[in-house]
Protein backbone atom coordinates (compact mmCIF):
# COMPACT_ATOMS: atom_id res chain seq x y z
CA UNK A 1 0.00 0.00 0.00
CA UNK A 2 1.37 3.42 -0.91
CA UNK A 3 -0.08 6.76 0.09
CA UNK A 4 1.39 9.92 -1.37
CA UNK A 5 -1.01 12.77 -0.83
CA UNK A 6 -0.35 16.14 -2.46
CA UNK A 7 -1.70 19.43 -1.29
CA UNK A 8 -0.79 20.76 2.15
CA UNK A 9 0.30 17.39 3.53
CA UNK A 10 4.05 16.93 3.82
CA UNK A 11 4.29 13.22 4.67
CA UNK A 12 3.38 9.98 2.92
CA UNK A 13 3.98 6.34 3.72
CA UNK A 14 4.68 2.90 2.34
CA UNK A 15 3.11 0.09 4.34
CA UNK A 16 4.30 -3.49 3.75
CA UNK A 17 2.11 -6.36 4.96
CA UNK A 18 2.90 -10.06 5.34
CA UNK A 19 -0.40 -11.85 5.82
CA UNK A 20 1.12 -15.29 5.28
CA UNK A 21 2.57 -17.84 7.73
CA UNK A 22 6.00 -17.63 6.02
CA UNK A 23 8.89 -15.20 6.56
CA UNK A 24 10.54 -13.26 3.75
CA UNK A 25 13.00 -10.45 3.11
CA UNK A 26 11.76 -7.56 1.00
CA UNK A 27 13.98 -4.85 -0.44
CA UNK A 28 12.12 -1.67 -1.39
CA UNK A 29 14.04 0.90 -3.45
CA UNK A 30 11.99 4.02 -4.06
CA UNK A 31 12.99 6.56 -6.69
CA UNK A 32 11.83 9.92 -5.47
CA UNK A 33 11.81 13.54 -6.47
CA UNK A 34 10.96 16.03 -3.75
CA UNK A 35 10.70 13.27 -1.12
CA UNK A 36 13.02 11.89 1.53
CA UNK A 37 12.86 8.37 3.03
CA UNK A 38 12.70 8.80 6.82
CA UNK A 39 14.53 5.69 8.11
CA UNK A 40 17.93 5.09 9.64
CA UNK A 41 18.55 1.87 7.68
CA UNK A 42 18.51 3.26 4.12
CA UNK A 43 21.16 1.53 1.97
CA UNK A 44 23.53 3.12 -0.60
CA UNK A 45 20.91 2.84 -3.36
CA UNK A 46 18.29 4.57 -1.21
CA UNK A 47 16.48 1.30 -0.48
CA UNK A 48 15.25 -0.32 2.70
CA UNK A 49 15.53 -4.02 3.59
CA UNK A 50 12.56 -5.36 5.54
CA UNK A 51 12.68 -8.66 7.43
CA UNK A 52 9.01 -9.63 7.30
CA UNK A 53 7.96 -12.32 9.76
CA UNK A 54 4.60 -14.08 9.61
CA UNK A 55 1.62 -11.75 10.08
CA UNK A 56 3.88 -8.66 10.29
CA UNK A 57 3.61 -5.07 9.11
CA UNK A 58 6.33 -2.50 8.40
CA UNK A 59 5.96 1.21 7.78
CA UNK A 60 8.25 3.55 5.83
CA UNK A 61 7.63 7.29 6.17
CA UNK A 62 8.26 9.65 3.25
CA UNK A 63 8.81 13.33 3.96
CA UNK A 64 7.96 15.83 1.25
CA UNK A 65 10.78 18.37 0.83
CA UNK A 66 9.53 20.39 -2.16
CA UNK A 67 6.33 21.39 -3.92
CA UNK A 68 6.93 19.08 -6.89
CA UNK A 69 7.00 15.35 -6.13
CA UNK A 70 7.43 12.15 -8.13
CA UNK A 71 7.60 8.57 -6.93
CA UNK A 72 8.27 5.09 -8.29
CA UNK A 73 9.52 1.94 -6.58
CA UNK A 74 11.48 -1.20 -7.34
CA UNK A 75 10.94 -4.19 -5.06
CA UNK A 76 12.43 -7.66 -4.65
CA UNK A 77 11.35 -10.48 -2.34
CA UNK A 78 13.37 -13.46 -1.10
CA UNK A 79 11.66 -16.25 0.83
CA UNK A 80 13.49 -17.18 4.07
Amino acid sequence: MISLEVGNLWFGYICAFNTSKKSFTEVLTPTTKGLEVMRLDVNEEGGVTLQMGPKSTSLIILRRVSEEVAFSMKTSVTMN
